[in-house]
């Protein structure tokens, strides 16, 4: 509601809030990487998925689809890095170190 003008002295106007919002799309769920820390691999629990992996500056370093279990970050530098994998509505998120 818009006020147009001033409530007579001595008033109180309370605003109700509405929220206003979209339901979650997915479900978040941690997620076990290992070997953690790594040198040139890491397995993921699930065979095949979605991967985007992030740096800590929130660079994007890999993004595509693995299919064996395993992803090869043997080209990676050494750092902290975040990983977050979709299998349909369900996203598992988990970070790793890289040495």
């Amino acid at each position: 509601a818009i006020l147009t003008v001033l409530p007579p002295q001595g008033w109180v106007i309370r605003f109700i809030p509405e929220t206003v919002g979209t339901s979650e799309p997915y479900t978040y769920k941690p997620l076990l990487i290992s070997p953690n820390p790594t040198i040139d691999f890491i397995k993921i629990p699930f065979s095949l998925a979605t991967v985007l992996v992030s740096d800590a500056m929130g660079k994007t370093v890999f993004d595509g689809v693995i299919q064996n279990n395993v992803l090869d970050v043997s080209s990676f530098p050494s750092g902290l890095y975040y990983l977050k994998l979709t299998i349909e509505d369900t996203v598992y998120c988990g970070k790793f170190v890289r040495f």
